[in-house]
């Protein structure tokens, strides 16, 4: 018998269930919800994600100077 887990974004039933940290959270995402998650923090420039790579170059850039 396997194992049936859900989503918890679209609530469907998934054979593997990938862990995933949005924004501090931690999720079980299917593969469709990963990788539209993935897409959305990248195209964001403002999400979370972003901002903490955006002040990392930017302090790169500082020490460099």
């Amino acid at each position: 018998m396997t194992t049936v887990y859900k989503c918890d974004k679209c609530k469907r039933d998934i054979d593997e269930k990938i862990p995933a940290e949005i924004n501090g959270e931690l999720f079980d995402l299917c593969e469709d919800c990963v990788y539209v998650t993935r897409l959305y923090l990248r195209t964001r420039p403002n999400s979370w994600e972003s901002k903490k790579i955006r002040e990392e170059h930017q302090r790169i850039e500082r020490e460099n100077a």
